[in-house]
């Protein structure tokens, strides 16, 4: 690609798996990359080739220059080295990193770089529940008061960022976007089969990594009190992470068998057409992409208020807000959703409308775009 008169970016990212930070860098690198004056690459903090396979395939098609910063361990000199070299060797201007590790990198990197690189980073979500992640968030608040700018995917994580002293002229709040596909051409039928989910069942979905902030615990809870009344349900849940083992064990001793686990899925936007309602009752996020998803697959959504969520979801318009860890509360919400075909069909349209009119990948690229150009174009 030639890039000697374009604006060249890098976003950078860390993964370890393809979820909801990951889908956002790809949604915006992606959508940049149809400007004129922008030439984008993309580096990957990675060690596992499928998930190479997997970004490739989420940035297609697009003028991307893709690369795999190979990493090992916590933090790898060889990695800091190639990214350095990267850096110079093809101009780059602007590093758009998103979360810890690659913040950490683009910041040591650019400092080692002999150009003068402009620094942007975009605060997803603080997790703090391990030691080792309140000390990322540490490290991460003295790297990012030295940022250029900063985008919050929240109010809450914007105002979290300006309590601890990162400067409230570089940091704003910036919603994440996704690309709203056209009508699908799935087979819920197939899709069933393949799940192994009997197609008469009513289908609840979420798509989270197995965490405690995502509040699993909550859902199989309010799940097995459901299976109680409304015995023709299913609950999907697709990601996978450290409590799975635990999950399944609360599910076996709730005697529950129509809860499947999926694991990781690289169709993740195919699966929500065999749902008929998505949850995701978390106890923090940034603006989840999986609602997103949700809401552009036309699903009536059952989420808590926290994070950004209470910004784009009115209860009783695009779904039903339930308050976190009130498992009984939750429990009743599906109930009457389940009953009521007409308000779970209304409940779908207004949430394909409201992402499709406020929550396009091309609405977020547009944003970014003002920034890169203004932080580019300054001193």
């Amino acid at each position: 690609m030639q890039c000697s008169s374009m604006k060249t970016i890098l976003l950078l990212i860390s993964s370890a798996d393809f979820l909801g930070a990951e889908r956002v860098a790809c949604e915006l690198a992606r959508e940049i990359s149809f400007k004129a004056d922008f030439c984008v690459h993309f580096g990957l903090m990675s060690s596992s080739p499928q998930l190479f396979e997997t970004f490739k395939k989420a940035l297609k098609p697009s003028g991307v220059v893709l690369t795999d910063f190979a990493t090992k361990g916590k933090f790898d000199l060889k990695a800091v080295k190639a990214l350095t070299k990267y850096l110079t060797n093809n101009d780059i201007q602007l590093v758009h990193s998103h979360g810890y590790k690659s913040d950490i990198y683009a910041y040591i990197a650019a400092k080692l770089s002999d150009k003068k690189i402009k620094l942007f980073a975009t605060n997803h979500n603080w997790i703090l529940g391990s030691f080792s992640e309140k000390l990322y968030r540490r490290i991460d608040i003295y790297l990012l008061k030295r940022f250029h700018y900063v985008v919050a995917v929240s109010e809450q994580i914007r105002a979290e960022m300006v309590a601890v002293g990162v400067f409230h002229n570089k940091v704003t709040m910036l919603f994440n976007g996704i690309s709203v596909p056209g009508k699908s051409t799935a087979d819920r039928q197939e899709l069933s089969s393949v799940l192994g989910i009997a197609e008469q069942d009513f289908v609840i979905g979420c798509v989270a990594s197995l965490t405690p902030e995502k509040a699993h615990k909550d859902l199989i809870q309010a799940f097995a009190l459901l299976s109680a009344v409304e015995p023709h349900c299913s609950l999907l849940l697709i990601g996978d992470g450290p409590l799975r083992q635990e999950l399944e064990q609360q599910c076996a001793d709730l005697k529950l068998k129509n809860v499947v686990f999926t694991g990781r899925r690289t169709d993740v936007r195919e699966l929500y057409y065999a749902m008929d309602l998505f949850a995701l009752v978390s106890y923090k996020e940034g603006l989840p992409m999986a609602l997103l998803e949700a809401m552009a697959a036309g699903l009536p959504v059952v989420v808590t208020p926290v994070g950004a969520i209470p910004q784009v979801i009115t209860d009783g318009k695009e779904g039903v807000l339930t308050p976190p860890g009130q498992p009984e509360i939750l429990a009743g919400v599906l109930q009457l959703l389940v009953k009521n075909t007409d308000q779970r069909r209304e409940m779908g349209q207004a949430a394909y409308t409201t992402v499709l009119a406020h929550y396009s990948s091309k609405r977020m690229a547009e944003d970014y775009i003002a920034l890169y150009r203004h932080i580019l174009e300054g001193p």
